[in-house]
C-alpha cells in the first residue's frame, strides 16, 4: 500500500457516473479501493488488522467528503477541482502524516515558547540600566545566556510562524477561502488557526512595536490546536457546548443574586475598612503636654493612634474601628485607649482624616472628602463594599471561601460583627453550597449526554465497518472466514492481553512459552509444574501471599524520626571530643538539648524559661542518687553545674511539687560551653559528618527491620519464580497483577543491589520498596466492595484522558498568559519575591513557576493573595489596576468550576455505571448471595436505620419525597402476628384508643393490665410527645446558656457567700482567686465584695445563682426524662421480646442520654473534673430530637447507611495515605524543624514566606547572625531563647504524616506543606527556600489524587447513596422500564397540578381598562424594563459620592416610585382588590411600594432632593434606607420568560424542602459540636505563635456563638488545620490561656481531644452533611432537566390546566361531556390536536382512545381526564391492582366521592359509562339526524311539496 493513499476528485467525480450495484449505494470505484485494502492484508501471516480498520475509517470519511462536495470546483476563484496544483494539495492534506507533523509542531512551539524568561526579558529591544539594576536587586539574576536564548527564540518563532502559514496556505487552496460552506473559515476550529498566524505574521513585521506587543500573548493559543486532531475530545467539546446554555444560566442566577448581595454590602458595609483610630485633638486637653500635640501633628496621618502604642491593639495589622460600635459582644471593634508618655488619651473612630479648619474654637476637625484609605494588603484596597464593582470581587472572593474570613473579620470590626457574620455566611450558603453546585449539575447532565451519543455513533461505526469487511468479502473472496471475523478473533485476543504489549510480542510470549514447554519435556519436568500450578492456584498459598503483604505493609510503617533520640547523639558525640569528660561518660551523656516545656509565669499565663543548661549526664553518682524534685534542684553535680530533674510522670501545677519523683541529671554544659571546642566555635558537620549520621532511628531495630526485609524479598522472589515456572511466561503475563509483582520483585532486587544493608539508619525502607504497598489490591480480588471501587475509579480514569488533556492545556496556556502579564512583577521594596510568581514556567529558585501557580489558583489554596499581588503588580495607581484580577479569577472559573466539576461529573458518572451493574445483579437474582455475605457491622447499621428485611413498597400516585417533610417511609396497613394494633379498650370506665403490644412487660405486666395500658395511653399522646419535646427544647437552651467555666467561678471556695476579698493581691497578674481581677487598671483591683445577695456583691454571685438554677432544672429534665424512660419501659417491655424498648435503636440513644443525665446531676461530685467531663456529655441531648421529627430522622437515616458504602472507600484512601506517608516519612521526616523563639515568637535564621500579600525580607542565613543548624540555634540571640522546633504538621513518623497528608487533601494548607517539602536540607540543617524545588510535585500529586479523586469518591458514595434511598422511597426499582419511570413522574406531576380559577374583566368602563392595561404582556415588559433600570441605579451608590450625585439618584428613584406606584393603582384597580392580594407577589409589590413611598419621605427630610439647598440632615434612618434593596426581588419574574433560568429557580425550590431538612440536621448537629467545642476549648491560647491562627477577638471558642461560626468556617475549609494545632497542645501552660488555678488544664485541648475533634467535623461536615446539599441539587435538576425532554414535558401540561381553565371558570374540577371535543381541539399535539389540520375523525380517534367515565349530569372530572389524555400519549400499561378510577380517587375525593355513590347512570355491567361511549352515541345520533334531514330534503325535492308528516316513519319514504 502506498504512503498516501486517496483518490482525486476528478477520479471520484467520473466514478459517480457508474451503475450502483452494492448494498449500501457505494460505486464501483469506492468498491474496488475498499476490497483493494482488504485483499492487501488479508492473508499474511501477520496481519495488523488494527491497521486495516484504520483505513478503512478514513476511506470512508473521504467518501462522505466528497460526496458532500467537500472540495469545491473552483477554489479562490481561479484554481479548479481538476487542477494539478489543487489536487496535490488536496492529496497532501488528507495525508495522515500531515496532521501528525502539524501536531508534532505545535508541540515544539508550545516546548520553545515556555522558554520565555519574563524577569530577563526588558521592555525594549535594548535593556537600560534601571532593567539591569532591578534584575539584581529583586531577583540577584545576571541574565548573562539571555540575549543568546533571545535570539534562539525569535528564530525559532519565525520558523514556527512559516510552518503554520504554509500550512494555512495548504488548506485555504485545497477548500476555499470562505464563499463555500466546507470553507477554510466555515469550521470555527481554523477561525483560532487564522487569528494566531496572522497575530504571528503581524508580531514578526513589527516585533518592536509597542502598538502591536500585546499580540504576542495570542501565542498562548496555539495548544488550543491540538484539540481536534486528539481522539476522545468529542465528548467532552460535545459536554462543553451542551453545558453551555445550562452554564449560562447558571452564570445569570449567580449574578443575580451577586447583584442582590452587592447592593446589600454597600448598604450594610460602605466606609467599614475606613475607620481609623484617631487621638481626638477636641476632647482631649494638651496644655500640659505640648510636646504630644507637636508629635501627633507632624506624623504622616495627623492624630492617627498608631496601633504599636495603643492598649490591647493588635500591632501585627492595621486595626479597623467601627464608628458606631456601642463595645457590646458582637458590635464592631471599639478604639482603645492610648498611652503616650505614660499618660492615657482618649481616642475616637472616624473614616475621615483630620485636618486644620482654620477655626479658633475647633482648631482641627474631620475632612469630610479626605477619607481613611482601604487596607492595602486587600488588592490595594480595591476589596471592600464602596462600590458596586469592588463589591463584585469582593463577594466573587467570598464565594471561593478562600480568605472569606478575613473579610468577614474586618467588616464585623468596621461596622458590626453580627451583621457581618450572618451575611457573609448566607452568601457562602447561597452562592458556594447551592448556586455554584447548579454548575456541577449542568456539567453532569451534559457529559451523560454525551457520553450516550458517543456510544451511540461508535455502535453506528461498528455496525457499518462489520457490514464493510463482510460484504466486501463475500462479494471478491469465496474464503470459508470473512475478513471480519479473522479482525474479530484477532481483536479478541487483543483485548484480553496486557494492555502494554502488542500482537507481536504476544506472539514472542508464545513463543517463549513454546520454548519452555518444550524444555519440561527434554527434562520430563512436566510433572512438576503441574504440582507448581497447583500450589500457586490454592487457596493456603494465595492467602499465605496475602498474609505476608501485610506484614510487609506493618513493617513498612515502623519507621520514625526521634528527635530525642537524634539530640542524645549530638550530645553523646559533644561528649566524645570533650576532654574534660572520661572516656567512657559519652555512654551516659544524655538529652535533650532543648528543653521544650512551658511552665507559669507568674501571671496567669505560661513561658518557656531561659535555658542555662544544655545536655546532661547521667548515672553520675552525684545528682543520680536523688529521686525528688526537692532533693534534686538545691544540688550541685560533679562539675560544679546544678543539677536538673526530669520528672517521670509530669504534673502541672503553678507550684512546682517538690515532692514529685523522678531522675536527676547532672548539666554539662552552657549555651557557650557547648558550642565552643578548644577555642574553635563546632558545627554539626563535626559532630554528625556530612549526611548527619547521629542516630534518628533505633539502630537495633533497624537490623530486625533489614532482616525481615530479605526474608519477605525472597519470599516474594520465590512466589514469582514458582509461577512462572508452573503457569508460564504466557500465562503468567496474561495476569495484570501478575505484571505489578513482577515489577514489584524487580524492584526489590534492584534496591537490595544498589543500598548496602549496613547504609543510613534514617529509615527502614527505601522509596523503591515502597511500592510493595500497592500489592494491597490484590484484596480487590476477594472484596467485592473494594473491586467495585477500583472499577469506578478504572471507569473515571479511562473517561479523563481526553480531560486531562484539556486540563494541562488551560494550565499551560493561563501559565503563559501569567507569564506575560506578570513575569518579573510580583516585587516590593525591601522585600523579597513572593513564592507563587510566573517568573518562570516551571519551578526554579525563585518561585514555584508559573504552572504551578496555576494549578495552586485552581486548588484556590491562597489564590487570593495570588490576586492581590496581580493587582498590585500595575504601577499605576489607576482603577485598571483591578483588572488585572481577571486572569485569576478566570483561572479559577474555567479551571475549578468548570474542568473540576466536570472531573467530579465523570466520577459521578463511574458510580451510575456501578449502580447499574448492582441493579443487573439485582435482577438476576443476586440479593440474597449479597445479603448472606454483609459483615457483622453492616448489619448492624442495617438493622439500626430499619432496614434489615427491606420490602418494597409500591407508592404509585402519592411517592414520597426523600428529605421531604412528609418523607417517612409508608408503613404496611397489613398487621402482622404479634405485631402492636390500636383497639379501643375500657380502662377505667372510660374508653381509650391504646397501642397494645401483644407480649408481657418486663414478665410482670400482662398485655391487657389496666395500669400498662393507662401507661401506654399516655406515652403515645400527641400531648406527652409534644411534651418531651418542650423538655428537649428547654433544656438545650440551658446548655447554650451554661459556660463551662462557670462551676469554677460559682464553686463556694472561688465565690463564698460572705463576700470576695481581694484586697490579698499585692502584685498584679499574681492572684490565686479565680475571680479578682490581675490587671492593676481594673477599677476593681483589690477591692473587698459583699456578701452574695448584698448590694455590693461580687459578680460571680450572679453566676453563681444562675448555676443552681440551671443545676435544679437539669435535675427536674432528668427526672422527666427518667420517668419518660420507664413509663415506656412499663407500656413495651426492656427488652425481652421484638417490639421492647431497648429493641428500637433510637432508644438507645434515649436510655444512654438517660443513664449519664443521672450520673451527671445525681453523681458524687467529689472529683469536679471528671463529674464536669461527665456533664460534658448532655451535649448530645438535642439528637432526641431526631427521633421525633420526621424530616431529620429521613436525614440521619440517609447518613447512617452511607456508612457501609463508604468502607471500601475509605479502605482504598487508607491504603493510599500509608502508601505516600511512608515515602512522606523516608523523604521529609525530621526536615520540618528550624530555631524558633518562642517567647519573642519569631524564628531565627529562617527564610520565610508570610501567606499575606506583604512579605517581611529575609532574615541573614549566612554571618555571625545566622543560625544555618541546631548547633547554632542553642547560642542564638545570646544563647537559651532558641529551640530547634517542628512545625504543626510533619512527617516524622506514620500517623502525622498521614495526618498531613489529610490536611493536604482537603486543599487547606497544602501550599505551607509544599513550601517545608522544597526547602528541605539535611537533619538539623536551618530549610533553604526552594532547595529542592521539584519536590514540590509530592504535594501536588496528593492533591491530585487525595482531593481531586479520593475525597471526591466520598461526595460520589454519598451522592450514590442519596440517589438510591430516594428511588427506594418512592418505588423506583431497577424492573421498571423507562416509561413506566416517566408515568410514574407524570402521576407526581399531575397530583399536585390543580385547576384554577379564571379571572374577569370587570364591567365598569376605567377598571376594565385598567384590567386589560394589567394583562397586557406589553405592559409587563415595560415594569421588567423599569426593574431592570431600578437595579442598575441602585449600583451607582459609592462611599464618596457627591450631593448632586445623591439628588439625581434621589430624582430617578422618584420617577420609579411613580411608575411602580402607577402599576400597583393599575392593578389594584382593574383587578380589584380581592383578586390583586391573591397573588403573592402583588402583595409582595404593594409592601415595596408603601417603603418606597416612605423612603422618598426620609429622604426629603434629609434634603437629598437638592444639592443647592444646605439642610441639615438629622434624620438618618440606615436600616429603612436598606429595604429599597427588596424591590430587586422583582427581577424573578424573568424566570416566568427565561426558561433555563426558570430550571435553575425551580431546582432550588424544589430542593427546598429537602434542604431544609438537611439544614436542620447541620444546625442541631454543629449545635452539638459547638457545645462540646465550648467545653473543650474555650480556654485555648489564643496567642501560642507568631502566626496568630485564633485571636481573642474572633476566631476562638470562647463563646457559644464564635463556635458555632467556628465550625461554620470549617465547613467552608477556612484554615481549619491552623485551628486544630492550636487545640492540639499537650503542654498546658503553653495551651491554656488561663493558666492558674481551676482553668490549668480545663478547655485546653490536647493532641488526640484536638485532632480527633476536628477531623471528625471535617468529614461529617464538610464532606457528608454539605454534600448531602449538593445530592440533592443533582438529583432535582437531573430530574427537572429530563422532565423538559420528556415525552411530555411540563410545559404541555401546564397548558392543559389552561385550556381546562377556559372551560371551567369557577375550578368546580368538572366540565361537561360535549365539551371534551373542544378541550382536545385546544390541546397541542401529543396531547390534542391544536394547530394540527385534523378532522373530525382524529378527535374521534383520540377520544375512544381515553377511557373517561361519565358522573352525575352528564360531566367528565378533571384528574380522571387529567390520567387518561396523559396515558394515552405514554402507551404504558399500568399494574393490574391500580386501575384509573382508583388512582384519580386520591386527589379526587373533593370531586364528589366515590363513583358508584353519585347516583350517576350505570351501564347494565354495573360500571359507569364513559366518554368514547357517549362521544360515539352522540356521533351515530348526529350523523342519523343529518342522514334523516337529507332524505327528507330529497323527498321534498322530488314529490315538490313541504306538506310532509314531521314525525312520518323515514323507512315508509321512499325515494327513487
Amino acid at each position: 500500500m502506498s504512503s498516501m493513499p486517496g483518490s482525486t476528485p476528478s477520479q471520484s467525480r467520473r466514478s459517480t457516473d457508474g451503475d450502483h450495484a452494492s448494498f449500501d449505494g457505494k460505486t464501483d470505484f469506492e468498491r474496488e479501493r475498499q476490497v483493494s485494502i482488504i485483499s492487501g492484508y488479508a492473508f499474511e501471516g501477520d496481519t495488523d488488522w488494527k491497521l486495516i480498520l484504520g483505513h478503512l475509517r478514513r476511506e470512508k470519511k473521504r467518501i462522505q467528503a466528497r460526496s458532500e462536495e467537500h472540495y469545491v470546483n473552483r477554489s479562490l476563484f481561479c484554481l479548479t477541482s481538476s487542477s494539478r496544483v489543487r489536487e496535490s494539495l488536496i492529496k497532501f492534506a488528507e495525508w495522515p502524516w500531515f496532521n501528525r507533523t502539524v501536531l508534532l509542531l505545535i508541540l515544539l512551539n508550545c516546548c520553545f515558547l515556555v522558554l520565555e524568561d519574563p524577569v530577563c526579558r526588558c521592555e525594549t529591544s535594548v535593556c537600560t540600566e534601571s532593567d539591569l539594576y532591578l534584575r539584581l536587586l529583586y531577583y540577584r539574576r545576571d541574565c548573562e545566556n539571555w540575549p543568546m536564548m533571545e535570539r534562539m527564540l525569535q528564530v525559532t518563532e519565525i520558523c514556527f510562524t512559516s510552518f503554520f502559514t504554509l500550512e494555512m496556505v495548504i488548506k485555504i487552496i485545497a477548500r476555499g477561502f470562505i464563499l463555500h460552506k466546507h470553507s477554510y473559515l466555515s469550521d470555527p476550529w481554523n477561525w483560532l488557526d487564522f487569528v494566531v498566524v496572522v497575530t504571528g505574521i503581524i508580531t514578526l513585521i513589527a516585533p518592536n512595536s509597542a502598538k502591536v506587543s500585546f499580540l504576542r500573548t495570542v501565542r498562548v493559543l496555539r495548544p488550543l490546536r491540538t484539540m481536534t486532531r486528539i481522539s476522545g475530545m468529542r465528548p467532552l467539546i460535545n459536554t462543553f457546548i451542551r453545558s453551555f446554555v445550562a452554564l449560562s444560566n447558571v452564570v445569570m442566577l449567580l449574578l443575580f443574586f451577586a447583584v442582590v448581595f452587592g447592593i446589600l454590602g454597600i448598604e450594610f458595609f460602605q466606609k467599614s475598612l475606613r475607620g481609623r483610630c484617631y487621638i481626638d485633638p477636641n476632647s482631649n486637653d494638651f496644655s500640659q503636654h505640648p510636646a504630644v500635640l507637636t508629635r501627633l501633628m507632624s506624623q504622616q496621618v495627623p492624630f492617627l493612634a498608631d496601633s504599636m502604642v495603643m492598649i490591647g491593639a493588635r500591632s501585627a495589622e492595621q486595626f479597623i474601628c467601627s464608628t458606631t460600635s456601642t463595645g457590646g459582644h458582637g458590635s464592631g471593634e471599639a478604639c482603645p485607649s492610648v498611652a503616650i508618655d505614660g499618660v492615657f488619651w482618649n481616642t475616637t473612630c472616624s473614616s475621615f482624616r483630620y485636618c486644620m479648619t482654620g477655626d479658633v474654637d475647633r482648631p482641627f476637625d474631620q475632612c469630610t472628602k479626605d477619607f481613611n484609605p482601604n487596607p492595602y494588603d486587600l488588592g490595594a484596597g480595591y476589596f471592600s463594599y464602596d462600590n458596586i464593582l469592588s463589591g463584585f470581587l469582593t463577594i466573587f472572593q467570598v464565594l471561593t471561601v478562600e480568605g472569606w474570613t478575613d473579610i468577614y473579620y474586618r467588616h464585623g470590626f468596621g461596622s458590626n460583627m453580627w451583621l457581618s457574620r450572618i451575611f457573609h455566611s448566607a452568601w457562602v450558603f447561597l452562592g458556594c453550597f447551592v448556586i455554584v453546585q447548579l454548575a456541577l449539575a449542568s456539567l453532569s447532565d451534559a457529559f451523560l449526554l454525551a457520553k450516550e451519543e458517543e456510544k451511540t455513533q461508535k455502535e453506528k461505526e461498528a455496525l457499518h465497518d462489520e457490514a464493510i469487511l463482510k460484504e466486501d468479502v463475500r462479494i471478491r473472496m469465496n474464503k470459508k472466514m470473512s475478513a471480519f471475523s479473522v479482525l474479530r478473533r484477532r481483536m479478541s485476543v487483543e483485548s484480553t492481553s496486557l494492555k502494554g504489549l502488542s500482537i507481536r510480542n504476544l506472539s514472542l510470549l508464545g513463543r517463549l512459552d513454546d520454548s519452555m514447554k518444550k524444555i519440561s519435556e527434554f527434562l520430563r519436568i512436566e510433572r512438576a509444574r503441574e504440582l507448581t500450578r497447583s500450589l500457586v492456584y490454592s487457596v493456603y498459598f494465595q492467602r499465605f501471599i496475602i498474609f505476608c503483604i501485610i506484614v510487609n505493609t506493618v513493617l513498612m510503617m515502623i519507621n520514625w524520626h526521634d528527635q530525642a533520640l537524634f539530640e542524645d547523639s549530638i550530645c553523646k558525640r559533644r561528649c566524645d571530643i570533650d576532654p574534660s569528660l572520661p572516656a567512657n561518660a559519652s555512654g551516659n551523656c544524655v538529652g535533650p538539648l532543648f528543653n521544650r516545656s512551658f511552665y507559669s509565669d507568674g501571671q496567669g499565663g505560661g513561658e518557656r524559661p531561659l535555658q542555662t543548661a544544655y545536655c546532661f549526664m547521667e548515672n553520675d553518682g552525684v545528682c543520680s542518687k536523688y529521686e525528688t524534685r526537692g532533693t534534686c534542684v538545691n544540688s550541685v553535680g560533679f562539675n560544679g553545674m546544678p543539677c536538673h530533674f526530669f520528672p517521670t510522670v509530669r504534673n502541672y501545677t503553678v507550684v512546682p511539687d517538690m515532692s514529685e519523683t523522678g531522675a536527676c541529671k547532672t548539666a554539662l554544659y552552657t549555651s557557650q560551653s557547648f558550642v565552643q571546642h578548644m577555642g574553635k566555635v563546632i558545627s554539626l558537620r563535626q559532630l554528625c559528618g556530612d549526611d548527619s549520621t547521629c542516630d534518628s532511628f533505633p539502630s537495633e531495630l533497624f537490623l530486625q527491620l533489614n532482616n525481615f526485609n530479605l526474608a519477605l524479598t525472597a519470599i516474594f522472589i520465590a512466589e514469582m519464580v514458582l509461577k512462572l515456572f508452573g503457569l508460564g511466561i504466557h500465562r503468567y503475563f496474561q495476569d495484570n497483577f501478575n505484571c505489578f509483582d513482577f515489577f514489584v520483585v524487580i524492584s526489590s532486587i534492584v534496591e537490595l543491589a544498589i543500598i548496602p544493608s549496613n547504609g543510613s539508619n534514617r529509615g527502614s525502607l527505601s522509596a523503591l520498596r515502597a511500592v510493595r504497598l500497592f500489592r494491597l489490591f490484590k484484596l480487590a480480588r476477594s472484596w467485592k466492595d473494594m473491586r467495585k471501587i477500583l472499577n469506578t475509579l478504572a471507569v473515571a480514569l479511562g473517561s479523563m484522558g481526553p480531560l486531562c488533556v484539556i486540563w494541562v492545556m488551560f494550565m499551560y496556556i493561563f501559565a503563559l498568559l501569567g507569564m506575560q502579564f506578570f513575569g518579573g512583577r510580583f516585587r516590593y521594596f525591601k522585600t523579597d519575591y513572593p513564592r507563587s510568581n510566573f517568573d518562570n514556567f516551571f519551578p526554579q529558585d525563585d518561585g514555584i513557576g508559573a504552572f504551578v501557580t496555576t494549578f495552586q489558583i485552581i486548588s484556590t489554596e491562597n489564590w487570593n493573595v495570588i490576586m492581590y499581588n496581580s493587582i498590585m503588580s500595575e504601577s499605576s495607581h489607576t482603577g485598571l489596576r483591578a483588572v488585572r484580577a481577571l486572569i485569576p479569577i478566570a483561572i479559577v472559573v474555567f479551571g475549578n468550576y468548570i474542568i473540576m466539576n466536570l472531573f467530579i461529573s465523570i466520577l459521578l458518572q463511574g458510580f451510575g455505571e456501578d449502580d447499574e451493574d448492582e441493579a443487573q445483579e439485582d435482577a438476576d437474582g443476586m440479593d440474597s448471595m449479597r445479603s448472606s455475605k454483609l459483615s457483622p457491622i453492616a448489619l448492624a447499621i442495617k438493622r439500626l436505620i430499619g432496614q434489615e428485611k427491606p420490602k418494597r413498597a409500591s407508592t404509585l400516585g402519592s411517592p414520597n419525597r426523600i428529605f421531604a417533610t412528609t418523607g417517612l417511609p409508608r408503613t404496611s396497613s397489613l398487621i402482622k402476628t404479634g405485631e402492636p394494633v390500636k383497639e379501643l379498650v375500657n380502662v377505667c370506665g372510660v374508653n381509650l384508643l391504646v397501642r397494645i403490644v401483644p407480649h408481657p412487660a418486663l414478665r410482670v405486666f400482662k398485655p391487657k393490665n389496666p395500669l400498662r395500658l393507662l401507661v401506654s395511653w399516655l406515652v403515645y399522646h400527641p400531648t406527652f410527645e409534644f411534651f418531651i419535646m418542650t423538655c428537649i427544647l428547654i433544656t438545650s437552651i440551658t446548655l447554650l446558656l451554661e459556660r463551662p467555666d462557670d462551676s469554677w467561678i460559682g464553686s463556694d471556695s472561688n465565690c463564698p457567700d460572705v463576700g470576695l476579698n481581694c484586697s490579698l493581691v499585692m502584685f498584679p497578674g499574681q492572684s490565686n482567686q479565680l475571680n479578682c481581677p490581675r490587671d492593676a487598671r481594673d477599677p476593681d483591683f483589690g477591692r473587698v465584695w459583699g456578701a452574695c445577695g448584698t448590694p455590693d456583691e461580687a459578680p460571680c454571685c450572679v453566676i453563681k445563682e444562675r448555676l443552681k438554677i440551671f443545676q435544679v432544672l437539669d435535675q427536674i429534665f432528668t427526672v422527666v426524662f427518667t420517668l419518660e424512660m420507664t413509663l415506656k419501659i412499663l407500656s413495651d417491655g426492656f427488652i425481652s421480646h421484638k417490639f421492647s424498648y431497648l429493641r428500637s435503636p433510637w432508644n438507645w440513644l434515649d436510655f444512654a442520654i438517660v443513664i449519664i443525665s443521672l450520673i451527671g446531676s445525681f453523681g458524687p461530685t467529689s472529683n469536679m473534673k471528671a463529674f464536669k467531663s461527665l456533664r460534658t456529655f448532655r451535649a448530645i441531648r438535642p439528637l432526641r430530637v431526631i427521633k421525633r421529627h420526621i424530616g431529620l430522622k429521613v436525614v440521619v437515616v440517609c447518613m447512617i447507611s452511607s456508612i457501609p458504602a463508604m468502607y471500601p472507600v475509605l479502605s482504598v484512601m487508607v491504603l493510599w495515605f500509608l502508601t505516600y506517608a511512608i515515602l512522606g516519612v523516608n523523604f521529609y521526616s525530621g526536615n520540618t524543624y528550624a530555631c524558633y523563639d518562642p517567647q519573642n515568637q519569631m524564628f531565627y535564621g529562617k527564610s520565610y514566606f508570610q501567606s499575606s500579600s506583604v512579605y517581611v525580607s529575609t532574615l541573614p542565613l549566612a554571618g555571625p547572625e545566622s543560625v544555618p543548624t541546631i548547633i547554632e540555634c542553642v547560642t542564638a540571640a545570646g544563647g537559651g531563647l532558641g529551640v530547634w522546633q517542628p512545625k504543626y504538621f510533619g512527617f516524622d513518623n506514620i500517623g502525622s504524616a498521614a495526618m498531613t497528608l489529610f490536611d493536604v487533601s482537603t486543599t487547606e494548607g497544602w501550599m505551607e506543606v509544599m513550601a517545608s517539602t522544597t526547602d528541605i536540607n539535611q537533619l538539623g540543617v536551618s530549610p533553604l527556600p526552594n532547595q529542592a524545588v521539584f519536590h514540590c510535585i509530592y504535594a501536588c500529586v496528593q492533591i491530585i489524587i487525595g482531593n481531586f479523586v479520593l475525597l471526591n469518591l466520598i461526595i460520589g458514595v454519598v451522592i450514590a447513596n442519596y440517589t438510591k434511598i430516594k428511588n427506594n422511597e418512592e418505588g423506583i426499582t431497577p424492573f421498571l422500564t423507562p416509561e413506566q419511570h416517566e408515568w410514574k413522574e407524570m402521576q407526581r406531576v399531575i397530583n399536585h397540578l390543580k385547576p384554577r380559577t379564571r379571572v374577569k374583566g370587570p364591567e365598569n368602563r376605567f377598571r376594565n381598562w385598567c384590567f386589560h392595561l394589567a394583562t397586557n404582556p406589553w405592559f409587563e415588559y415595560f415594569m421588567t424594563i423599569s426593574i431592570v433600570l431600578n437595579v442598575l441605579v441602585m449600583t451607582f451608590k459609592t462611599h464618596d459620592e457627591s450631593d448632586c450625585m445623591v439628588a439625581a439618584v434621589f430624582w430617578i428613584n422618584f420617577s420609579f416610585a411613580v411608575i411602580f406606584v402607577f402599576e400597583a393603582f393599575v392593578k389594584l384597580v382593574g383587578l380589584g382588590a380581592n383578586w390583586y392580594f391573591i397573588d403573592p407577589w402583588n402583595v409582595f409589590d404593594f409592601v415595596v411600594v408603601t417603603f418606597s413611598i416612605f423612603l422618598l419621605v426620609l429622604d426629603v427630610v434629609n434634603g437629598e432632593w437638592s444639592c443647592l439647598v444646605e439642610t441639615n440632615r438629622k434624620v438618618k434612618v440606615p436600616a429603612l434606607s436598606a429595604l429599597r434593596t427588596f424591590r430587586i426581588l422583582r427581577v424573578f419574574r424573568l424566570i416566568r420568560r427565561a426558561v433555563g433560568l426558570r430550571q435553575m429557580i425551580q431546582t432550588l425550590l424544589v430542593s427546598l424542602p429537602s434542604m431544609t431538612n438537611i439544614f436542620a440536621l447541620l444546625l442541631l448537629i454543629m449545635t452539638i459540636f459547638s457545645v462540646l467545642a465550648l467545653s473543650f476549648f474555650y480556654n485555648v491560647n489564643t496567642s501560642q505563635d507568631m502566626f496568630g491562627r485564633m485571636d481573642d477577638n474572633e476566631a476562638n471558642y470562647q463563646y457559644f456563638d464564635k463556635a458555632m461560626w467556628m465550625l461554620h468556617r470549617h465547613t467552608t475549609g477556612e484554615a481549619w488545620n491552623g485551628i486544630m494545632a492550636y487545640c492540639s497542645q499537650d503542654d498546658q501552660f503553653l495551651a491554656c490561656q488561663k493558666a492558674y488555678g481551676d482553668y490549668l488544664g480545663d478547655g485546653c485541648g490536647g493532641y488526640y481531644l484536638g485532632t480527633i475533634f476536628h477531623v471528625l467535623w471535617e468529614v461529617i461536615g464538610t464532606y457528608v452533611l454539605m454534600q448531602l446539599f449538593t445530592a440533592v441539587i443533582l438529583e432535582n435538576f437531573h430530574e427537572l432537566a429530563h422532565a423538559d425532554s420528556a415525552t411530555l414535558p411540563l410545559d404541555r401540561l401546564n397548558e392543559f390546566v389552561d385550556a381546562w381553565t377556559e372551560l371551567d371558570p369557577d375550578a368546580t374540577q368538572k366540565i361537561s361531556t360535549a365539551s371534551l371535543s373542544t378541550l382536545i381541539t385546544r390541546l397541542s399535539p401529543p396531547l390534542g390536536t391544536k394547530n394540527d389540520q385534523s378532522d373530525r375523525s382524529t378527535v374521534m380517534q383520540i377520544i375512544k382512545d381515553l377511557n373517561i367515565p361519565i358522573h352525575q349530569g352528564g360531566v367528565i372530572r378533571y384528574h380522571e381526564t387529567f390520567f387518561a389524555c396523559v396515558k394515552r400519549v405514554l402507551t404504558t400499561d399500568l399494574e393490574e391492582d391500580e386501575p384509573l378510577t382508583a388512582r384519580s380517587s386520591m386527589p379526587g375525593q373533593e370531586e364528589g366521592g366515590d363513583a358508584k355513590g353519585n347516583g350517576g347512570t350505570t351501564m347494565m355491567d354495573g360500571r359507569l359509562p364513559t366518554a368514547a361511549e357517549d362521544f360515539a352515541a352522540r356521533s351515530v345520533q348526529s350523523a342519523f339526524r343529518e342522514y334523516r334531514e337529507k332524505r327528507l330534503q330529497v323527498l321534498k325535492g322530488f314529490t315538490r311539496t313541504t306538506e310532509l308528516p314531521i314525525n312520518a316513519n323515514p323507512n315508509a319514504i321512499k325515494i327513487f
